[in-house]
Parts: structure tokens; sequence; C-alpha cells
């Protein structure tokens, strides 16, 4: 892999997690509701021998999308993942869709694309590398002073101002 995800994935002929990883998986899983329903209702399915829905897997008591782990909805994991692929000193800061890409090699949770894109633009390092994709701004051009008061108004458009609390 280009990132750097030594930490959580060991290549082998097929991908393999560390247990440690493995463990916090797990630890995060038994927090979320959603991922231990999913899991109960696949489990009941196998225990009456049908078969599982062609998309969905477990093994080790991990659930796996389409043959990508299914993380749990837990902030701290999600962002371990990312920093390993998108926080890679060797590669870069890669934008948001070459991180996807990466992520999603190995990975699957809800919403993902929306979450990888939100960790992307809060990146500082990637906002300071990012160019201009905008057109220089003009020059100012100063008015002619006026030659008596209140002879002439003017307005100054200020745009691009960041958002305020309302």
């Amino acid at each position: 892999m280009i990132c750097d995800t030594n930490a959580i994935i060991a290549k082998a002929s097929l991908r393999k997690f560390e247990e440690h990883f493995l463990a916090t998986v797990k630890e995060a899983a038994i927090m979320d509701e959603n991922w231990m329903r999913r899991k109960e209702e696949l489990e009941t399915l196998t225990k009456e021998e049908k078969e599982l829905p062609k998309q969905w897997s477990i093994s080790e008591d991990l659930l796996y999308y389409k043959d990508h782990l299914y993380i749990p909805d837990n902030e701290d994991l999600q962002t371990l993942i990312a920093k390993g692929c998108h926080d890679s000193k060797i590669a870069g800061h890669f934008g948001q869709e070459k991180t996807i890409e990466i992520i999603t090699r190995d990975f699957y949770w809800k919403r993902i694309t929306d979450w990888v894109n939100d960790y992307v633009r809060s990146c500082t390092t990637y906002q300071l590398a990012k160019a201009p994709r905008h057109a220089r701004f003009g020059l100012l051009s100063p008015l002619q002073v006026p030659y008596a008061a209140w002879a002439s108004t003017s307005v100054d458009f200020i745009t691009q101002l960041p958002n305020s609390a309302g």
C-alpha cells in the first residue's frame, strides 16, 4: 500500500490485519449498537442454515462488507485509519478522492465518503499545500478626491468572508 498503515495491515497473500488493530475494532464494535445489531442479524441467518447476503461475511467475530472490514461508528478508530492513509510522511497528504480510494481498498463504514471529505478538508497541511484555483485578485483603484464634503460616496464590496456564529 502507498499509505502508511503498517501498524494496521500486515500484507500477506491475503489481506491480514494485525491483532492489536482487530482487538481495537472489536472493542469499538461493542459500543456501536448498529454494528452489534447487524452482527446478530447475520449470525441468526447463519444459525438457521441460510446463506448470508452476498455482500456480508463474518470472520473471527468481525463483519466484512464486500470483503472490506466493516468499521464501527467510532471517531477515534476512523481517525486512526484516515491518519494512516492521508497523513503519510513519505507519500504526502493526498486529496479527498485519493484518500477515499486508499481507505476503501480495505475498510468500509457508513457515510465513509462524507467522513473522509470532512477529514481531508480539516487537515491543516493539506489546506496550506493546496493551490488556489481562482484568478488573481484585481488591483485596488482609488477614487478621486472629492471637491466638497459628501460630493461622492463609495462602497467597498468585501467578499469571501468566513462564516460566523450567525
